[in-house]
């Protein structure tokens, strides 16, 4: 059990405390009492597209600490049941939003990196991997475009049956598209909307008159790619197998591009 207590004049977040109550493990954080309703505030102001399967919103400025705080005052009840909910039901829509643009970009990126590994030299079991990983997510966005946003993997197999939900099957871009639009999205490109960019926690680094490229596992590469652009523009010239190099070495960050994720969606 987690419970979360929202403290006046608490300015920073404390916790987790850990504690067992007659066999059960119940963790206990505290939080500044504003935080709920500036989050709400924050989703509000964020523009949202709808589809028949629900709202997903034009960004996505959680990080993933307020990604797992969002996805559990969604939920949350409170201890008296006199005390008003974390989240109000004006509130819900605008975080949910959040939260299922969340999910689709991490569908979106681990479908770029799976196309990516097909195209390279690497075993087909790699690719095969992705596949499943991205079928997952999709099944996490449906749940959420249908208003659960409970978070962890350890709980999507009781959201999906409470919601009557099957978890799709797909080993390619071509199933991965019919599956999205049998789900109510709209058929995306995710190599159009999947970009290249210089991995965050990177710098140059200079050793013995030589430079280096520091990445944020403090691993030094002598040679590395400084590629940045849309995926489907930048494998012609690089190559799939210099990409999918770059983004295990982490020199690279496989994202999904807020402009063009714009302009295809609306």
């Amino acid at each position: 059990m987690d419970i979360h207590v929202l403290r006046p004049g608490l300015t920073e977040h404390a916790g987790p405390r850990m504690f067992r109550v007659r066999g059960v493990a119940v963790d206990i954080e505290d939080f500044p009492q504003p935080w709920p309703g500036e989050l709400a505030g924050r989703a509000a102001a964020v523009a949202t597209v709808d589809f028949p399967a629900g709202s997903i919103a034009l960004e996505s400025p959680l990080n993933r600490q307020e990604q797992r705080r969002a996805g559990r005052w969604m939920h949350a009840l409170p201890l008296d049941a006199s005390s008003p909910p974390v989240l109000g039901d004006g509130d819900r829509p605008h975080v949910l939003a959040l939260l299922t643009r969340v999910a689709f970009d991490r569908m979106v990126t681990l479908v770029g990196l799976a196309r990516l590994c097909d195209a390279s030299s690497l075993p087909r079991s790699a690719g095969d991997h992705l596949w499943r990983q991205a079928a997952r997510q999709l099944l996490e966005l449906r749940c959420r475009l249908m208003g659960d946003a409970t978070t962890g993997d350890k709980w999507l197999s009781a959201r999906s049956r409470r919601l009557n939900l099957s978890r799709p099957s797909f080993t390619g871009d071509r199933e991965f598209r019919t599956a999205l639009a049998a789900s109510g999205l709209p058929e995306v490109d995710a190599w159009q909307l999947a970009a290249l960019r210089p991995a965050t926690g990177t710098r140059e680094a200079s050793l013995a008159g030589k430079s280096y490229l520091m990445n944020r596992h403090d691993r030094l590469l002598a040679e590395w790619t400084a590629a940045k652009g849309p995926v489907g523009e930048l494998v012609p010239v690089y190559g799939a197998d210099c990409l999918v190099r770059a983004v295990r070495r982490a020199e690279l960050d496989l994202i999904v591009d807020q402009s063009v994720f714009q302009e295809v969606v609306r």
